[in-house]
């Protein structure tokens, strides 16, 4: 059937032929990218060529060696199910497994290369599927299963190229393991070429690498110039690894210049596609380090050129187009990706330069557009897990755009319709991030323990766990906090979360209130964990657990050390800020205000920066030292923390007052009542401007601002009793002493209040200072006017009221009863 098949194909025609000479030519020279050109040409304008098989096998070649795993797994798979099967069915077999393996689909690889290793064990494309089989157990976390493989492998074929690869893929393990020792001894043998193969190459190469991880780059160095010197190199990607990795040494040695010579030789040689287009973002990286980032895009611009309309140049379009983005210039990054679309049809464009597009119009906030490009993308998506990897960038733009709704929805779709998809996993953590977001903490928890059930050795395990105790701990769950960031110590001992997991605990202990488990498991930390940036926060939170514990000397000391140990960290400025404040509470004003300026010269720009200047000036003030004081109080009118800056000019207008400048402090509160006429504390100014114009004896004036205090904040007893008595010192002065003594007696019997404010029982008054002053200036009234009873009367009232005024009152009253024999009144 298949032979009739055959003769009844057309004769091929010159125009395949030459398709095919041109295809076949392009990959015997490394240029796949061109290979690939022809040979989808042949395909598309003879679907029915006698040579279908040879150009599918030529096809396959071509985008394995570019990297290019989505297209050739989607080439593949239909071809392997169709009938009559292929005549170089294994051949495509393998390739099948080889792009199953690039994308990361392990088990499925797996299955393929065992089918061709058990159907004919000793066929040389065995020898390859038993390879790329221990390669898929290892990348599956099963070492034991790969290494025995490679081992036999090595065995089976000792000295021949098969068991020498067996053994260079044994040395690989160990470097990725970073046993760098291991690694050496494997690599050692195979330094020495063996006839016309070219294991040796590939084993100086991976010396090479041991040597620059080791920091030894003089000898690295050499190596890798050497391979790039290389004429027929096998692979022949080599000499490109080769360019690259002597790229990275420069830039190691900030030699950019010559780095990026080194990444555009690797660029322009045959390699995998994702390594060219790599070593194109170096190239504009290194170009960037030189403050030349146009000649950068540039050569990027060039490349495109040369390569013509090849699906590498599209890439590369691609490529420049993301670092227009990521350099800010989204519109510069949508002309190029929209070449992409031009003189072509919409639907055979990569699905990518869409995907591309659309973050081009998100970063514009032109969302419309970028929906549109999205659902294009969509539509152009030729197999499942590329349109996994689009559902998952559509739903990360509507996490960024907020619409958590859509996010959650488009997760879901990842979940039900692509379980198997690399993208399974994160979309079911990124599902609960997306809960926890919109505000559905419950939910959030149900999704990272479905990951965590369904998934029991994800990648996300320990992530979902962490977010797990992190959710506990914010909802205020602490002990199930801790149990959570307990199961991921136990669980994932390497975790790069653990040190933020035992920070968690700590966390949890202190948000309940446990000063003491928390700082014991603060210092703890601090006694395993080496991380500079972990130890900081851990330190000052250690030294706050104490401070909750009452122990304020220590946590002193343990503030001073902080300061000492972690001069730079961010939270520095909290440190001095609480020794400035310690000292402040203690009276010491002299070593508070020396912490408080000492945060405001080192961190200017804190956000603790302003209020420490206006601590310092208080501090400054305490002692008498007005000029610092003003000084520093202008420090915060000319700061960024608008919250401070009214009562900055408040305490100037203090100092002035202090310093006898009344004058000056009269057009300070003049100016402040002009300018903010309805802050919160205006009345404090209205009362500023009262005393001054009361101390320079402009009694009306002051008077008729005193009732504007009163009138301006009618809450606060301390400032109505203030105010009252102001006033009732400015009518003596005007000789209006009835109707002064009638506002020290309303501040005496709670009438200088609001109702709402007014104590029926003066005893239990308390606000001494002002209320003090009226009764003892009311009582001297009286005394003036010879009415002893009355002043008695008044002093019973004070003394009645206890507190500091109490004593003085009774002095006051006896004296007054024993010179006028003026007895009690017996009840």
């Amino acid at each position: 059937m298949a032979g009739w098949l055959l003769s009844a194909l057309p004769a091929a025609t010159p125009e395949e032929k030459k398709l095919l000479e041109n295809g076949r030519r392009a990959s015997e020279d490394g240029l796949y990218d061109v290979a690939e050109v022809h040979l989808r040409r042949l395909l598309q304008a003879f679907p029915q060529s006698e040579y279908q098989d040879q150009v599918l096998l030529l096809l396959a070649r071509a985008l394995e060696k570019q990297g290019n795993t989505a297209e050739l797994t989607a080439l593949l798979t239909p071809v392997l199910v169709r009938e009559p099967a292929p005549r170089n069915r294994d051949e495509l077999v393998f390739l099948l497994a080889e792009g199953l393996y690039g994308e990361g689909r392990f088990p499925e690889a797996l299955a393929h290369y065992r089918s061709l290793s058990e159907k004919n064990p000793e066929a040389p494309l065995a020898r390859k599927a038993r390879y790329g089989s221990a390669w898929c157990l290892f990348r599956q976390g099963d070492l034991l299963g790969a290494g025995s493989t490679f081992e036999a492998l090595a065995k089976d074929f000792p000295g021949q190229e098969d068991g020498r690869r067996a053994s260079l893929a044994l040395a690989k393990i160990q470097i990725e393991q970073k046993n760098d020792e291991a690694a050496e001894k494997i690599l050692a043998p195979l330094l020495t070429p063996r006839g016309n193969e070219t294991v040796s190459q590939e084993a100086l190469f991976w010396k090479g690498h041991l040597l620059a991880r080791q920091k030894r780059s003089e000898e690295a160095q050499k190596i890798f110039q050497n391979l790039t010197g290389l004429k027929k190199a096998q692979p022949p990607s080599l000499v490109s690894d080769a360019w690259m990795a002597l790229g990275d040494l420069l830039v190691a040695q900030k030699k950019f210049d010559e780095a990026a010579r080194a990444f555009e030789q690797a660029a322009g040689l045959p390699n995998k596609t994702p390594r060219r287009l790599e070593a194109l973002q170096k190239m504009v990286g290194a170009f960037s380090a030189l403050n030349r980032k146009a000649d950068g895009l540039s050569k990027i611009r060039s490349f495109i050129e040369k390569t013509g309309d090849s699906p590498l140049s599209l890439q590369a379009r691609l490529v420049l187009a993301r670092i227009l983005l990521e350099q800010g210039d989204a519109s510069a990054a949508l002309a190029e990706a929209q070449k992409l679309t031009e003189g072509t049809d919409r639907k055979s464009v990569p699905a990518e330069a869409f995907i591309l597009i659309a973050e081009c119009f998100d970063r514009m906030q032109k969302s419309d557009e970028a929906s549109a490009a999205l659902l294009q993308a969509m539509q152009n998506s030729r197999e499942d897990s590329q349109k996994a990897t689009l559902l998952f960038k559509t739903a990360d733009f509507q996490v960024q755009q907020k619409k958590f709704d859509r996010a959650l929805d488009t997760f879901k779709k990842i979940t039900t319709d692509f379980p198997r998809s690399a993208y399974a996993e994160a979309a079911l953590f990124r599902l609960g991030q997306t809960h926890f977001l919109s505000g559905n903490p419950g939910a959030a928890l149900t999704a990272f323990q479905s990951l965590l059930t369904q998934f029991p050795e994800s990648t996300y395990g320990d992530a979902a766990q962490f977010e797990t105790g992190q959710i506990y701990l914010l909802t205020g769950a602490y002990p199930k906090a801790r149990e959570a960031f307990g199961v991921l110590m136990a669980r994932h001992p390497k975790s790069r979360l653990l040190p933020k997991s035992s920070m968690g605990i700590a966390e949890a202990y202190f948000q309940e209130g446990k000063f003491a488990e928390a700082a014991d498991q603060y210092n703890q930390f601090l006694k395993t964990v080496p991380l500079e940036e972990l130890r900081a926060p851990a330190a000052f939170n250690r030294a706050l657990a104490i401070a909750r514990l009452g122990h304020d000397e220590k946590t002193l000391a343990e503030m001073r050390d902080f300061i000492e140990t972690h001069p730079e960290s961010p939270l520095a400025p909290s440190a001095l800020f609480w020794t400035g404040n310690y000292h402040y509470s203690k009276q010491d004003y002299a070593r508070a205000q020396a912490q408080f300026e000492a945060l405001v010269k080192k961190f200017p720009r804190a956000p603790l920066a302003d209020e420490a200047a206006y601590w310092a000036g208080k501090a400054a003030y305490s002692r008498q030292d007005y000029p610092a004081a003003t000084a520093l109080f202008q420090q915060v009118i000319n700061g960024t923390d608008a919250s401070l800056k009214f009562d900055a000019r408040m305490r100037q207008g203090e100092v002035l007052r202090q310093t006898g400048q009344f004058e000056s402090a009269l057009l300070l509160y003049e100016a402040v009542l002009k300018e903010s006429p309805n802050a919160p504390g205006i009345a404090e100014a209205l009362l500023g401007k009262a005393v001054c114009l009361h101390t320079l004896k402009k009694y009306d004036e002051a008077i008729s601002a005193l009732n504007d205090v009163l009138k301006a904040n009618p809450d606060s007893l301390p400032l109505q009793h203030e105010a009252t008595y102001r006033l009732a010192k400015a009518l003596e002065k005007k000789g209006r002493t009835k109707e002064a003594l009638a506002l020290y007696l309303d501040i005496l019997y709670g009438n200088a209040l609001p109702p709402r404010l007014q104590n029926p029982a003066p005893a239990k008054n308390t606000e001494f200072v002002w209320f003090g002053r009226a009764g003892f200036d009311a009582g001297k009234i009286k005394e003036e006017q010879e009415d002893w009873q009355g002043a008695i009367q008044i002093y019973k009232i004070l003394e009645s009221a206890g507190g500091p005024i109490s004593q003085e009152a009774r002095e006051r009253k006896t004296r007054l009863q024993a010179q006028h024999m003026i007895l009690d009144e017996v009840p």
